[in-house]
């Protein structure tokens, strides 16, 4: 399961360069919504299918019928011939828009096809007001057919490149998966190109954004006329196709550059299948040697055949890698459900998995979408059974695939009677910075550690941009900001990196317990939002950045965390703080509440936030002590075994109470690009467990952990002696008896529990009295 913590914040508002309404009192704006499907709009890959001669039949008929959406056949280039096109004929038209910002004219380069020379034309594109038209560049006229003109001693490169590409089409009909066809040769036998490619991308109505379903470059175009028949799939509502030629050298045999070559007869068709591939596939449950994985339902589908297996990367016949299937743990598993239990796995190793859908005869095309099986489990912790010098070593074996370790310790507090608790009060005002920042890492090492003092103020604020992970928070143990700054009156959450970029700026909790009170707990939290320049609400008034407050449940079908109740604070500037409180009423045992900037890209801050919950006498509030944000861990070896190590101070706060941990894995998923932030796969964070019971209760006075004198745990059946002196330890009943004697001078002694209830300890000259109660 991918990091719960950082799932999409799906409920947004935001401001408009133009006018929209800026709403004024606190609010659910939005509406509540379920995480995105992963299914048809993937675009997994593309696939030559043929390359035959123009009478040559369609091999992919055996899934379906093919519709077509566009037929271009060039008719309209009557001038030139082949062997003889026209230079003088220029199809370049200039589409040109004047930018809405800032009246500056620029160019739409894929819209520059003269459409007088074209018979088709594509669907309206709402961005630009206009019906699509297709894009070209070095392309003349040759008789009914496209020169793609490419010359081989163009020394200014004017003409080093060509392209044509279509239209914006239609293709969302059925599953998206397209054929591209169309003619290609060369004019005489001595004129051959090896380095055209072709590429189809879904521009999502021309928006900044677009999902490249392929690119494959072509095999040789010579003087034999061949039809090339490419499949591509995951096309939507707006998608774009591109033929490019290239004068460039390849490495066969010789320097060997791209001639020009001819296109005619473009063909667009899409499948209607006999039965629909699989769709929005998952995997859940994990556990390292065995896992879940779910697809939905197919209408009219009998049955499912899946493949499991792995990768390997194997270099290829032009001197680069590839990747390639390597083992099958499983081949053309059959289930009647759409869904399928597998075992046997190898735990840690990266598998992944495609479906096909079988009604009667007919078998469908594989899934769109390769659906990669990462997953890593959380780690065992080893009882502890040392606490010298007021502190612990925690322990664990390391987790197959797993890089890197997330810590958190609690200290038990019984609640003697009905309150109102604060379980979290953070005021930020003059917070220094503790474990560091990680930046949109592209690999582990790419880590920065920063610690100076905060220096700039919500009055002065910082004229960089920071983006990454803030952990580890003082006063906030558990918590985790992301695209955060850090000034001396408040932590910063940068609002343009989720209004503009769609990106993770909030603050979040680790999986923490609103269960009491029925779920009811009230949110206090005191902000300001920054003015963002150039956005306006309907009447021309400047906007400023708003809070969005979130829970997220984990819901057991889904294996994952969903976004549950929404708050809006809308009541913010950037002259005053202003402190709101929001109630909530879903609260669970292992919740994820976060703190979002939204509506406009500006920074909002966060001065103050305090969350109260009812409890009972009796309850008992687990209050975090303790919190490493995936740390490495120091290697230590254990009976001949290597194992990973913490090593947890006992602070003041943790004297006469339980104390309890927990573990979290996680491996990188995606590293980052130039465009994406990594991703990061996470395991479920493992039960809390004892670390030790703390019971003790002093003759002379309680005993404080963290004192030079010695403490005493309770642990399973067993007693630890903290013995930071090394005095002798003996135990006596209370009728003055001795029970039990240890003269080691350990810094640390594990001892058997006394079958009696109450007991006295005797460390050196001190005694401790204990009580077990049952």
């Amino acid at each position: 399961m991918f990091t719960p913590a950082s799932a999409q914040f799906l409920a947004r508002e935001k401001a408009s360069q133009n006018k929209v309404t800026a709403p004024v009192s606190l609010q659910s704006e939005a509406p509540v919504v379920k995480k995105a499907a992963e299914g048809k709009k993937q675009g997994f890959k593309m696939q030559l299918l043929s390359v035959k001669k123009a009478d040559g039949t369609n091999p992919y008929a055996k899934y379906g019928e093919f519709e077509e959406l566009l037929y271009e056949d060039f008719s309209k280039l009557t001038t030139g011939s082949v062997g003889n096109p026209d230079f003088n004929t220029n199809l370049y038209d200039a589409f040109t828009q004047v930018d809405d910002y800032d009246g500056h004219k620029y160019e739409i380069p894929w819209y520059s096809f003269n459409p007088d020379y074209l018979n088709t034309q594509g669907v309206y594109d709402e961005k630009h007001g206009s019906v699509s038209r297709w894009g070209v560049n070095n392309g003349f006229p040759a008789g009914g057919a496209l020169y793609m003109y490419l010359q081989d001693d163009d020394e200014d490169c004017e003409y080093s490149q060509c392209h044509v590409n279509t239209c914006l089409i239609d293709c969302s009909k059925y599953q998206g998966d397209v054929l591209l066809q169309f003619d290609a040769y060369t004019d005489n036998a001595k004129s051959t190109n090896f380095i055209s490619q072709v590429e189809a991308a879904e521009t999502n109505g021309m928006g900044p954004q677009w999902n490249v379903l392929g690119s494959l470059t072509l095999p040789e175009i010579n003087s034999e006329r061949k039809t090339y028949t490419i499949l591509f799939r995951g096309a939507d509502k707006s998608t774009i196709f591109n033929i490019i030629g290239q004068r460039g050298a390849l490495e066969r045999g010789g320097d060997i550059y791209g001639n020009s070559f001819y296109i005619d007869n473009i063909k667009v068709s899409v499948l209607k299948p006999f039965v629909n591939a699989p769709e929005n596939l998952k995997m859940k449950y994990y556990k390292g040697d065995n896992f879940k994985l779910a697809w939905d339902k197919v209408d009219g589908a009998d049955k499912y055949l899946v493949d499991v297996y792995t990768k390997q990367v194997i270099r290829n016949d032009m001197g680069g890698t590839q990747e390639t299937i390597g083992d099958y743990l499983l081949q053309d598993e059959e289930t009647t459900d759409n869904f399928l239990q597998v075992n046997n796995a190898k735990n840690g190793e990266v598998y992944y998995y495609r479906v096909r859908a079988m009604k009667g005869n007919h078998v469908s095309m594989e899934s769109n979408e390769e659906k990669k099986i990462l997953g890593v489990v959380a780690p065992t912790l080893e009882i502890v059974d040392s606490y010298a010098d007021s502190k612990y070593t925690a322990m664990w074996k390391p987790v197959p695939g797993a890089e890197r370790y997330s810590y958190q310790a609690f200290a038990a507090n019984k609640i003697t009677e009905d309150t109102k608790l604060a379980v979290v009060d953070t005021n930020f005002e003059g917070m220094p910075y503790n474990h560091g920042f990680e930046w949109k890492a592209t690999s582990w090492g790419e880590i920065v550690e920063q610690y100076d003092t905060p220096k700039y103020s919500t009055t002065e604020p910082d004229p960089s941009n920071l983006t990454g992970t803030y952990t580890c928070l003082d006063k906030m143990p558990g918590w985790t900001a992301y695209c955060w700054a850090l000034y001396k009156d408040a932590l910063v959450i940068d609002g343009y990196q989720s209004v503009i970029n769609h990106d993770n700026a909030s603050l979040q909790c680790a999986p923490m317990d609103l269960s009491k009170d029925n779920g009811k707990f009230d949110v206090t939290i005191t902000l300001k939002g920054e003015c963002a320049k150039g956005y306006v609400d309907q009447d021309n008034n400047p906007v400023y950045a708003h809070a969005g407050l979130a829970t997220f449940v984990y819901d057991q079908e889904l294996d994952d965390y969903v976004q549950g109740e929404t708050k809006f604070i809308a009541d913010t500037n950037d002259k005053e703080w202003k402190t709101t409180t929001c109630s909530f009423s879903n609260g669970s045992e292992d919740m994820i509440f976060g703190v979002f900037a939204t509506y406009a890209p500006s920074n909002l801050y966060i001065h103050d936030i305090k969350i109260e919950q009812n409890y009972k006498a009796g309850d008992t509030f687990m209050k975090s002590f303790d919190y490493y944000y995936r740390t490495e861990g120091v290697e230590v070896e254990k009976n001949g075994e290597k194992y990973l190590s913490l090593e947890i101070p006992l602070v003041g706060e943790t004297a006469g109470k339980d104390v309890y941990h927990r573990m979290q894995s996680v491996r990188l998923g995606q590293a980052a690009s130039q465009f994406t932030s990594a991703t990061f796969c996470e395991s479920q964070w493992s039960k809390p467990t004892l670390v030790a019971e703390n019971v003790v209760t002093g003759i002379e006075k309680t005993t404080e952990v963290g004192k030079k004198s010695a403490t005493v745990f309770m642990q399973g059946d067993n007693l630890v002696i903290n013995n930071p002196a090394g005095e002798e330890v003996h135990i006596f009943g209370m009728n003055g008896a001795e029970l039990n004697a240890d003269k080691s001078g350990n810094a640390s002694i594990k001892m058997a529990m006394p079958a009696d209830n109450s007991f006295i300890v005797k460390v050196g000259k001190q005694s401790i009295k204990i009580a077990v109660i049952k």
